[in-house]
């Protein structure tokens, strides 16, 4: 094998090894971006499930002040 060939063959194989690289950042970054998204959507969701346990109880106690104001 020429030195001319060797060198190509190792060219060869450092391009796979840094496209190897890059697409197992690419994972990573991917990965990590769903995590975030997922655990921003559960967060949001937990805020609007008080908001929305805040606002029934709101409604409920008007309501009995609703009724004890006809009571009387």
């Amino acid at each position: 094998m020429s030195t001319e060939d060797k060198a190509r063959e190792l060219m060869a194989k450092q391009r796979l090894h840094q496209q190897h690289n890059e697409e197992n950042l690419l994972s990573l970054t991917e990965q990590e971006l769903h995590e975030h998204h997922a655990t921003d959507v559960e967060e949001k969701a937990r805020e609007l499930l008080a908001e929305n346990r805040h606002h029934d109880h709101n409604l409920q106690d008007n309501m009995v002040s609703r009724a004890e104001q006809e009571l009387v």
